[in-house]
C-alpha cells in the first residue's frame, strides 16, 4: 500500500485518523476495511490491490490506538458509538455517501454500531470472524459465561488479562511469545492458553516461544514470487514489520478494546441504542467464519479430532451445511444477497484475515459478494 496515499482527518471529537485511500473509477463502489486486534491497516496489503486494480474506492483506517492514529489511553473514548460516528467524520472527509464495510475481529463490532446508528451510510457488510453483534446489556462476565456454557469450556478468559493493568507492558516485552499464542502451530494451544482465565499470562511469564507456523509459509509461497529457499526469511520479514508497526506507539491504545468492555463501558453504552441490524430491511451482509483459531484450516487430523471432541463446534459444523446453501444463493442466484433471519445470512467459504492477508478464496468470496450488492 503506496505510503502517499495515506491521509489525515480529525473527527469532531477531536480524534486524528490515519488512513489510506483510492478513490473509486467510473461509478465503482467504495470499500471500507476494519481492522481488529492486533493489527493496522497494514494488514490489508494484499487485499486492497485486488479491489483497486478492479476500480473498487477503498478506505483502509488505523483503527483507534494503532498505527498512525490517535492512541488515547482512557478506555471511555473507545466506546463503539463514538467509533462509528469517527468512521462517519472519515466518510465525510473524502466525501463519501455510502461505502461496502468489511471487517474482521474487533472491527467488526465497529460495523456493527455503523449499522445502528447511520445505516444509511453503508450498502452492505461483510464480517470476518466476528459476526455481527447486536447492542448488549451482558457484562463481560456474563458474556464470558454464556458462551463458556455454549462451548463446554471457558471461551474469553483472555479478555480479561487483555484488560489488566500492565497486560500491554507485558506483552511488548515478550511479542515472540505472544505472537507463538495467537498465531499458533498447534489449534489446541488456544483452548489450553487463549481461552482460560489465567492461560494468556501463564504462556508469556514462561516466555514460551514456538517456530513460526507453516500456514504463514503456505501464504507467502502463494503470494510471492520468491524461490522456496527465500520464503523463511519473507515470512520473517512479514512478521517484523508486523510487531514494527504495532509497537511503535505501544499496546496501551489497543487494549483499551478489551478495557471499553471489561470495565462496563461497552454495556453502558450499546443501552443508548437497543436496536438490532436485522430491523433494517435494505442492509446485506455477507458473514465468513472459520474454525476458531487460523491454524486450524492447516492441521489435518489435529484441527478434526478437535472439532469432532467439542461440542460447540459440533453445533457449529451441522450449522455449516445450512448456512452454505445461503452463501451459494448470493453467489450464482444472480437476484442479490438473501435477506432474512440472521442464522440464513451466516456463510461459510474459509478463509481468515491475518498476519498475511486474507487468502485468495475469501478475496473471490467478497468480490462476488460486492458484485451482487453494488
Amino acid at each position: 500500500m503506496d505510503q502517499s496515499s495515506y491521509k489525515d482527518a480529525v473527527t469532531t471529537r477531536g480524534i486524528k485518523y490515519h488512513y489510506y485511500f483510492s478513490p473509486p473509477k467510473d461509478s465503482k463502489p467504495i470499500l471500507l476495511f476494519l481492522h481488529g486486534f492486533p493489527s493496522t491497516s497494514w494488514d490489508w496489503r494484499h487485499i486492497v490491490p485486488f479491489f483497486k486494480e478492479r476500480g473498487y474506492g477503498v478506505i483502509v483506517p488505523d483503527m483507534l490506538g494503532y498505527g498512525g492514529t490517535d492512541k488515547p489511553t482512557d478506555p471511555q473514548q473507545y466506546k463503539l458509538s463514538l467509533i462509528a460516528k469517527d468512521l462517519v467524520d472519515i466518510l465525510d472527509a473524502e466525501k463519501v455517501e455510502k461505502v461496502i464495510s468489511v471487517s474482521h475481529d474487533w472491527g467488526s463490532m465497529a460495523a456493527s454500531r455503523l449499522a445502528n446508528f447511520y445505516p444509511e451510510r453503508v450498502l452492505a457488510f461483510a464480517f470476518f470472524n466476528v459476526p455481527y453483534g447486536p447492542p448488549n446489556p451482558m457484562t463481560a462476565e456474563q458474556r464470558n459465561e454464556h458462551f463458556s456454557k455454549l462451548a463446554g469450556y471457558e471461551r474469553f478468559g483472555y479478555w480479561f488479562f487483555m484488560a489488566s493493568p500492565g497486560a500491554d507492558k507485558l506483552i511488548e516485552e515478550k511479542w515472540d511469545s505472544f505472537r507463538s499464542l495467537y498465531l499458533p502451530v498447534n489449534p489446541i494451544w488456544w483452548k489450553e492458553y487463549l481461552n482460560p482465565s489465567g492461560g494468556v499470562k501463564a504462556w508469556l511469564d514462561a516466555n514460551r516461544i514456538e517456530p513460526l507456523p507453516s500456514y504463514i509459509t503456505e501464504e507467502v509461497s502463494r503470494l510471492t514470487s520468491y524461490i522456496i529457499p527465500l520464503v523463511d526469511r519473507v515470512r520473517v520479514q512479514e512478521i517484523n514489520h508486523h510487531r514494527d508497526i504495532l509497537l511503535k506507539g505501544g499496546l496501551a491504545g489497543p487494549v483499551c478494546w478489551y478495557r471499553v468492555l471489561v470495565e462496563g463501558i461497552t454495556p453502558e453504552d450499546d443501552k443508548s441504542k437497543a436496536t438490532s441490524l436485522l430491523c433494517y430491511d435494505s442492509l446485506r451482509l455477507l458473514m465468513i467464519s472459520i474454525f476458531s483459531c487460523p491454524a486450524g484450516e492447516h492441521q489435518g487430523e489435529a484441527a478434526r479430532v478437535l472439532r469432532r471432541r467439542d461440542e460447540g463446534l459440533r453445533l457449529s459444523r451441522r450449522a455449516e451445511r445450512g448456512v452454505t446453501r445461503a452463501n451459494l444463493s448470493w453467489t450464482e442466484d444472480g437476484k442479490g444477497v438473501r435477506r432474512g433471519p440472521l442464522g440464513d445470512l451466516l456463510a461459510r467459504e474459509g478463509g481468515e484475515q491475518g498476519l498475511v492477508g486474507v487468502d485468495r478464496k475469501s478475496i473471490l468470496v467478497i468480490q462476488r459478494f460486492i458484485a451482487r450488492v453494488a
